[in-house]
């Protein structure tokens, strides 16, 4: 009777958690991303909207220990923690739908609707996340068993942080495309998944039967005796003090997802690929953990995690933009990370035991109060770090990849290390067009060239003028287009557009030239250039227009 018992709760308490997790994912890591993708606000209200969540977000994770108050306070025939887990779903599940609402707000008014719904859906999301994990040293007084209870339920909560961070990208991108609205788009897959965070947390309403027969009932605890259970339980403080720097370390490397592979990366579609690697990882490591918990102590796994999770990010931030490594570093961390997140909320359970057997009381639900309070403040840097990141490095006006335009470039300092791994006397024939002007030290890569060309061979090489001006040729080429009778009103739209574009490309490298960013030659300078490296018979020719605005050199390699 007892194991079926067990059976039962590890099984309906897991569930619960899927849609929870998918619940919390959509806010914590993708309202920033629906924000400057989606919405697409101007970079000043984005750093009024990333400072409020900051400020939002340690209020709120300050007022947990008094949601666990709450909890712990409640009294009631179905138990201090089902109600509280009921409430905060739906109401929770209500506000985090209107977030990802179209209401016709902009401006001031749009920051406060949203600010406000922000915080009642923290609050409400605490209580319940409070509630829930509080609920779980009631399941089972042995140790053991209680790490299969955890376990299970950290696997079903990665299954449903997964299904959202896999599915996000290509859901979102179908269901803009079928409602023709990304807005629409990004409204029905939140809907969707506060109808399954609520159908998940039946399972557990409905199937958890908690053992209250194995503890007494304790007295209500005060305001002042909850600041003695934080402050004198001496492992909940050091439990506390390592959760708090690895989920900030952690959560301000997860939050970047999207973006790193849409401007980074280059190719957004890898995202979900990217998540469905580490999301196999981290739920098979969590699967075997019962198994490898027999063959070590939690001291050397926690050791062992730690380690996987430090050479995880090592390798993430040398390895080069190839899924292969990317992929590698990722496996790494979230298999560390898997460990080190079940590993803690035994540690958590156990410190109610010892808060019991030092203080007089379980207090199960200020001492969980502990875990959504390190997430709060986790996600809060994390959110703040992204967003001003967003801000800065100007992602956040930018469409596309190719949209962004960095305001400052920094280089090594080039040495013989830096050379172009092609042996010597490959080639007869080199050329490059708009190369030269680019690079941070022009005559060391001449030299390179010259190196690997054969005697006599020929390098042809080209080059804005300086103060090029390219209003004239765009004047010319637009004139052009429009007097072509072989194009309808639409093609000469298209190529108009192509034009203004490569336009403005051209106006932000003169800009950045202005800046001294980059060094556009003329001929003169050209030709001093090459015979510096040791090039013979250098020539210069004027190209590109009339007036010519571009400079062509051709240059050989003595014999």
């Amino acid at each position: 009777m007892k194991n079926k018992r067990d059976s039962r709760n590890r099984l309906f308490f897991g569930l619960g958690t899927i849609g929870r997790d998918m619940f919390y994912t959509i806010v914590s890591m993708y309202l920033l991303v629906y924000i400057t993708e989606v919405r697409i606000v101007s970079d000043a209200t984005l750093a009024v909207i990333t400072a409020m969540f900051v400020v939002l977000r340690i209020f709120d994770a300050f007022n947990d220990p008094l949601m666990g108050l709450v909890v712990d306070n409640t009294k009631s025939r179905f138990g201090k923690f089902k109600p509280w887990i009921l409430l905060g779903a739906l109401i929770g599940g209500v506000c985090m739908v209107l977030m990802f609402s179209d209401t016709g707000l902009s401006g001031a008014m749009y920051i406060v609707s949203l600010g406000v719904l922000y915080v009642l859906w923290d609050l409400f999301y605490g209580l319940n996340d409070i509630a829930y994990w509080s609920m779980m040293p009631s399941l089972s007084t042995d140790q053991r068993q209680r790490e299969k209870i955890g376990s299970f339920a950290r696997i079903c909560a990665n299954i449903g942080m997964f299904s959202v961070v896999v599915g996000l990208i290509p859901l979102t991108n179908r269901l803009s495309d079928a409602t023709g609205s990304a807005m629409q788009g990004w409204f029905w897959f939140a809907l969707a998944i506060a109808v399954l965070m609520l159908g998940f947390q039946v399972f557990t309403l409905a199937g958890v039967r908690e053992r209250r027969e194995y503890f007494k009932q304790e007295e209500k605890t005060s305001i002042r005796e909850m600041f003695r259970v934080l402050v004198k339980n001496d492992q909940l403080m050091w439990v506390a003090v390592s959760m708090s720097l690895f989920m900030i370390g952690y959560s301000t490397t997860t939050v970047f997802g999207v973006h790193f592979f849409k401007y980074i990366f280059g190719d957004e579609s890898k995202y979900s690929i990217f998540a469905l690697i580490l999301g196999v990882s981290q739920l098979t490591a969590l699967g075997v953990f019962p198994l490898v918990r027999k063959l070590f102590s939690r001291r050397k796994l926690y050791s062992g995690a730690t380690l996987l999770v430090v050479a995880g990010y090592i390798l993430f931030f040398v390895s080069p933009m190839n899924m292969l490594w990317l992929g590698i570093a990722g496996v790494l961390i979230f298999v560390g990370q898997a460990f080190i997140q079940i590993l803690m909320l035994m540690f958590l359970a156990d410190s109610i035991e010892y808060g019991q057997w030092k203080l007089g009381k379980r207090n199960e639900s200020i001492t969980f109060s502990v875990q959504p309070f390190i997430n709060k403040i986790g996600a809060a840097i994390a959110n703040g770090v992204l967003g001003l990141t967003l801000i800065l490095s100007g992602i956040n006006e930018a469409k596309t990849a190719a949209d962004l335009r960095f305001k400052q470039l920094s280089f090594g300092k080039a040495n013989n290390l830096c050379r172009i791994d092609i042996p010597s006397q490959s080639f007869d024939r080199i050329g490059g067009s708009l190369i030269l002007p680019y690079l941070y030290d022009p005559i060391s890569v001449l030299r390179e060239l010259l190196r690997m060309l054969t005697p006599g061979g020929v390098l042809v090489l080209s080059s804005l003028k300086p103060n090029y001006d390219s209003s004239k040729a765009y004047l010319e080429e637009a004139d052009e287009i429009a007097k072509r009778n072989d194009l309808n009103e639409i093609e000469k739209e298209r190529l108009l557009a192509s034009l203004r574009e490569f336009a403005a490309f051209v106006g932000a490298l003169l800009e950045l030239e202005d800046e001294g960013r980059f060094r556009f030659f003329a001929a003169d300078e050209f030709i001093a250039l090459m015979e510096e490296a040791g090039f013979v018979n250098v020539r210069a020719y004027n190209a590109f227009g009339d007036p010519p605005t571009a400079v062509i050199v051709r240059a050989e390699r003595g014999k």
